[in-house]
C-alpha cells in the first residue's frame, strides 16, 4: 500500500479487544504504510479505533479516552481484518466533513465537561473570573473592608502588622463564600480534576515520604496486552501491592497466525526496553509475515535476532531480571527463534513461561513501572485462569432496545454516523 495522501493526516489511538491481536496489526500494518502515524495519547490522536469486540467492563476505558480526545475526532470499530483499510479510508473522509466536525464538537461544548463538578456551588457564581471578583457575598475585593488596595504598590512604608485584620475585616468570614465552607471541603471529596481522587502519603523506601495512587495498568495502554489488566497501588513508581484479572478472548487466533504472533510479541518488547531501532525491523518482519511475504519476513526476523543478540543496550536494559530463573534476554531471543521457526514450517516447542494472576500480581509487587511492564511482555497469560468473556444478554424487543439506546448517544457526547462510526 503505497503512501496515501488521505491518510497521512490520521493519528490513530489503538483500543483492541482481548484476542484482537491480528486485526490491531492489520490496522497498524495499513496506517504506517499510508503515512499516518499511531497516538500514545487521547490528546494526540483524532481517530480512536477500536479493533474486534470489547466486553462490556472493558469498554467504559474506550469511552473514558474519547472523552479526552479534541475535535476533530471520529471513533471507529473495525471488527474483522479485511476491515481495516476501508475504515481508515472512512475516519479521513469523516475528519475532512468541516461542517458535521463543527455540529459534533458544538454539542459537546459543555463549559464544565472534564471539570470537578460544580454541584453545591449553587450560592458560587462560576461564570467567571470578573463576576467574581465583584461578588463574594457582597464584599467589595477592590477595598478589602475599606483598605486602599493601591497601597500595595510597592509595600514602600507600610506596616505590614496591619494585615492582622485587612482593615478589620475578619478573614474567618471567608469560610462561607456564598455558603462554600473552605475548611473542610467535606462536600467535594477533594478530588481533583475530573473527579480523580488526591493521592494519599506513605513512607518510600529510603525513608521520604511518597503519593500513594490507586490505578489500573490496562486494557488501554500503549504496548500492552489487552488480555491482562493489573490493579496497583503505587508509592511514587513502584508497585506496593497488586490484583491481576486476566480476561480471556472472544475466540482463538486462527490457524497459521502464531508466527506473525511471536514477532508482534517481540515487537513490543522490544520497544518497551527501548530497542526502537531493531525493533522498526522487527516491526517490518511482522507486517511481511502478516501480508504472507515469508521470504522478507525471514530476512527481517534473522537480522533482527543477530542484532538483538550482539546489542548492549538491550543486554543492560534486561540485566538481572528474570521469570522462573529465566533471564528475560533469553525469553526474547527464544521467541524469536520460534518465530523464525514457524515461518520455516516447522513446529518448535513453546517457550514463554506461561503465568496465572495469582503468579502475574507477586512477578511485578515491588517492581518500578518499567520493569513491571518488562516482565508483563515477557510472559503469556494462562489461560486456564482468565475468567471468560461474558454471555450474550437476552434479546430485547427492538422498539425497547431503540429507545434504551437512543440517551446513550447523547450523554457520552457523540453520535451515530453512516458507517458504524461516530463524529466528536
Amino acid at each position: 500500500m503505497a503512501v496515501n495522501a488521505d491518510l497521512v493526516d490520521l493519528r490513530v489511538l489503538l483500543v483492541p479487544a482481548p484476542g484482537a491481536d491480528l486485526i490491531r496489526i492489520a490496522v497498524e500494518a495499513a496506517l504506517v504504510a499510508a503515512g499516518g502515524e499511531l497516538a500514545l495519547t487521547p490528546a494526540a490522536g483524532n481517530l480512536l479505533l477500536v479493533c474486534g469486540q470489547l466486553p462490556d467492563r472493558l469498554a467504559e476505558h474506550a469511552d473514558r479516552l474519547w472523552e479526552q480526545m479534541p475535535h476533530p475526532r471520529v471513533r471507529l470499530e473495525v471488527a474483522a481484518v479485511h476491515d481495516a483499510e476501508r475504515m481508515l479510508a472512512a475516519a479521513a473522509s469523516s475528519l475532512r466533513d468541516v461542517p458535521a466536525q463543527r455540529a459534533a464538537a458544538a454539542r459537546g461544548a459543555d463549559p464544565g465537561h472534564g471539570l470537578p463538578s460544580q454541584e453545591g456551588h449553587e450560592d458560587m457564581d462560576a461564570s467567571g473570573p470578573e463576576e467574581m471578583a465583584g461578588g463574594h457575598e457582597g464584599m467589595d475585593m477592590s477595598g478589602h473592608g475599606g483598605m486602599d488596595m493601591s497601597a500595595h504598590e510597592g509595600h514602600g512604608g507600610m506596616d505590614m502588622s496591619a494585615h492582622q485584620g485587612h482593615g478589620g475585616m475578619d478573614m474567618s468570614a471567608h469560610q462561607g463564600h456564598g455558603g462554600m465552607d473552605m475548611s473542610g471541603h467535606d462536600h467535594m471529596n477533594m478530588s481533583g480534576p475530573g473527579g480523580i481522587p488526591l493521592a494519599s502519603g506513605d513512607e518510600d523506601r529510603d525513608g521520604l515520604e511518597m503519593d500513594v495512587l490507586n490505578r489500573t495498568l490496562g486494557p488501554v495502554l500503549p504496548l500492552w496486552d489487552s488480555r491482562i489488566l493489573v490493579r496497583v497501588v503505587l508509592a511514587g513508581d513502584t508497585i506496593r501491592s497488586a490484583e491481576v484479572e486476566l480476561v480471556a478472548p472472544a475466540e482463538a487466533p486462527p490457524p497459521g497466525s502464531a508466527a506473525v504472533l511471536r514477532l508482534d510479541e517481540a515487537v513490543r518488547f522490544l520497544r518497551i526496553a527501548g530497542g526502537d531501532a531493531v525493533g522498526d525491523r522487527l516491526t517490518r518482519a511482522r507486517n511481511a509475515a502478516f501480508d504472507g511475504r515469508t521470504d522478507a519476513a525471514l530476512r527481517d526476523a534473522r537480522s533482527a535476532r543477530r542484532r538483538i543478540g550482539r546489542s548492549p543496550l538491550i543486554r543492560w536494559t534486561l540485566r538481572g531480571l528474570t521469570v522462573r530463573e529465566r533471564p528475560l534476554r533469553v525469553l526474547l531471543l527464544d521467541r524469536l527463534d520460534e518465530a523464525i521457526l514457524l515461518l520455516r514450517g516447522e513446529t518448535p516447542a513453546a517457550t514463554a513461561p506461561l503465568l496465572g494472576a495469582e503468579e502475574l500480581a507477586a512477578l511485578v509487587t515491588g517492581r518500578d513501572l518499567g520493569t513491571a511492564r518488562l516482565l508483563i511482555a515477557a510472559v503469556q497469560p494462562d489461560p486456564s485462569s482468565a475468567a471468560p468473556p461474558p454471555a450474550e444478554p437476552a434479546a430485547e424487543d427492538p422498539a425497547a432496545e431503540r429507545a434504551h439506546a437512543e440517551p446513550t448517544h447523547a450523554a457520552s457526547g457523540h453520535a451515530a454516523a453512516p458507517g458504524g462510526h461516530h463524529h466528536g
